[in-house]
């Protein structure tokens, strides 16, 4: 099983997101779910922020957007690495066309970078 591969089956496992974090005493910061607490760090930064736990809280749904992006872009990458979309296609019309990826000029990959 590849890296991506693991991360989606832990992903599509794990509780979906939003989790909500809320900073609690002095150290304590309380990932939530529904009103819940599903966890604690007491760990913070220099400042006294639970950054910590606004980075798990916030993981579910940043890890989704990741692996959606990754998605978009490999598709574009197999397209462009597909031998085919170089070639000439002969027509019934009785004439051969120009490549597909003279037709593209990078289309696909704008619109990969477009959603990042």
């Amino acid at each position: 099983m590849d890296k991506l591969t693991e991360i989606r089956k832990r992903h599509g496992a794990a509780t979906p997101g939003p989790w909500e974090w809320r900073e609690r005493w002095n150290e304590v910061v309380s990932v939530t779910m529904n009103g819940a607490i599903v966890g604690k760090i007491h760990q913070t930064n220099e400042n006294g922020h639970g950054l910590n736990g606004e980075f798990i809280a916030r993981a579910w749904v940043d890890v989704q957007y990741l692996l959606q992006l990754v998605e978009t872009q490999a598709k574009a990458l197999e397209w462009y690495a597909d031998e085919e979309n170089y070639e000439q296609q002969w027509k019934d019309h009785g004439y051969w066309s120009d490549p597909e990826i003279d037709d593209d000029r990078g289309q696909r990959a704008r619109e990969a970078l477009t959603q990042v």
